[in-house]
């Protein structure tokens, strides 16, 4: 009589997979060690992912689901800012695997949903359509994945990273009051060529 499929399998093997990932990042995460901690054999776990970048995309897919569900319990960009640091800095090998593969989705045009909340957070806040928000939304992810990105690296202090997060939300009103829109900058270059 054949095996039965296990249909909670995949769920184990990604559980594992994620243990392993917080506790050690990519170093942590090889085959053996994510088919022992899903109690299941290597060959089994090679029939669900060809290889260890199958694993960690599955990841990805999985923390960026959860970063988008947090940030729309948000209402308000400095709540979503806020939001967004805190789960970067509560998770830091997650977050590094989330953001490994941002610019490739950007490249590949993949859904950025919230990318596109964002926008439309500061579109509701300050006026205009979402659409008109892209590059502020570009410019605010920048200046927060710097912070984020010092912090994790252990080389800004507790008293220095509570800086750097007030001055990120400050310069979140800043930015978003002084900066022109995707529109009104479109605008501007338009009359400034004729």
């Amino acid at each position: 009589m054949p095996p039965h499929a296990d249909p909670a399998l995949e769920k184990r093997i990604l559980d594992a997979a994620r243990k392993l990932w917080r506790k050690g990042g990519e170093k942590a995460l090889t085959m053996r060690a994510v088919a022992t901690a899903a109690r299941t054999t290597t060959p089994t776990l090679y029939g669900r992912f060809r290889n260890k970048l199958e694993i960690m995309r599955a990841l990805r897919i999985h923390i960026r689901q959860e970063l988008y569900a947090m940030l729309k319990e948000t209402e308000t960009p400095q709540e979503t800012c806020e939001s967004y640091i805190n789960f970067a800095l509560s998770r830091p090998h997650e977050y590094r695997l989330l953001t490994e593969s941002w610019a490739l989705a950007h490249i590949m045009a993949e859904p950025t949903p919230s990318f596109d909340m964002m926008k439309e957070r500061l579109a509701k806040r300050f006026g205009g359509q979402p659409n008109e928000y892209h590059r502020l939304t570009l410019a605010l992810w920048s200046m927060l994945h710097g912070m984020v990105t010092l912090a994790i690296s252990g080389r800004a202090d507790k008293s220095l990273q509570a800086d750097m997060r007030q001055a990120c939300m400050e310069a979140l009103e800043t930015l978003a009051l002084t900066m022109p829109t995707d529109k009104r900058s479109n605008q501007l270059k338009a009359s400034a060529t004729d």
